[in-house]
């Protein structure tokens, strides 16, 4: 007897998607599953249908040729958000976008900070995402909701509850 295959289709309500890559950096797989853990989780805890999110770990030079050819800023920066903009047809993943991090960057900004990377690196994730969604930060007022955010997207991404105070995130 021939076995057929089957052909019913898995819808993908409620699937959370991160696809994590590097360039130039070379970050152990124990941090790479680390963030893609809490990058899954900050997605559950936005309540998006089926989300899907791109994530790029990359180094100061490739930071900074993404930096000058999108934002005209001939320099490194820790964080930069590319939102889609295309709306998912039903049952398919809302393709948020990709979020770009410049790991040394993340690193020098942590031991100022005094704390290690895998925070830094979670919270630049948590603050390019909120860029993917449409926040921005041009002045205080918005800067300060956007901080409120991030911070409490960081805290979901490490399983704490409460309110995130700043002064001891270190942000």
């Amino acid at each position: 007897m021939k076995r057929r295959k089957a052909t019913a289709t898995k819808r993908t309500c409620g699937t959370v998607k991160v696809h994590l890559s590097v360039r130039g950096v070379r970050p152990t797989k124990k941090f790479k599953a680390a963030l893609a853990l809490r990058a899954r989780r900050m997605l559950r805890a936005l309540s998006i249908e089926a989300p899907e999110l791109s994530i790029l770990l990359c180094d100061d030079g490739s930071m900074r040729t993404l930096n000058r050819d999108y934002r005209k800023q001939d320099k490194p920066t820790d964080v930069l958000a590319f939102p889609m903009g295309a709306r998912p047809r039903s049952n398919a993943s809302v393709l948020l976008g990709d979020v770009v991090i410049s790991l040394p960057t993340a690193r020098r900004q942590a031991a100022g900070r005094g704390h290690d990377a895998m925070e830094e690196v979670t919270f630049l994730l948590a603050h390019g995402l909120l860029h993917l969604l449409g926040m921005d930060h041009r002045d205080p007022e918005e800067e300060e909701s956007m901080m409120r955010y991030a911070c409490a997207l960081w805290a979901t991404s490490r399983r704490t509850l409460g309110h995130v105070d700043k002064s001891k995130a270190g942000y």
